[in-house]
């Protein structure tokens, strides 16, 4: 359904997508890897793709967080 979802999309209107899943990764996550290609292929044409590295900003302000709970 996400492959049709993206398909339609792909030369008509703009698509962000969010995920912390590298993209080696997705044909064993999706189960189906000629699908996994297809979709990546429609989702990367004419895109800019960004990696961020690093912790997150929620598992920061978790941390953060539970650190300052457990001081008296």
């Amino acid at each position: 359904m996400l492959f049709k979802v993206i398909d339609s999309r792909r030369n008509d209107k703009s698509t962000v997508m969010i995920t912390n899943i590298d993209f080696d990764v997705w044909a064993s996550y999706l189960g189906d890897p000629p699908l996994a290609m297809a979709l990546l292929d429609r989702l990367v044409e004419h895109s800019t793709v960004l990696k961020i590295e690093g912790k997150s900003y929620r598992a920061h302000t978790a941390n953060k967080s539970q650190t300052q709970a457990a001081q008296p």
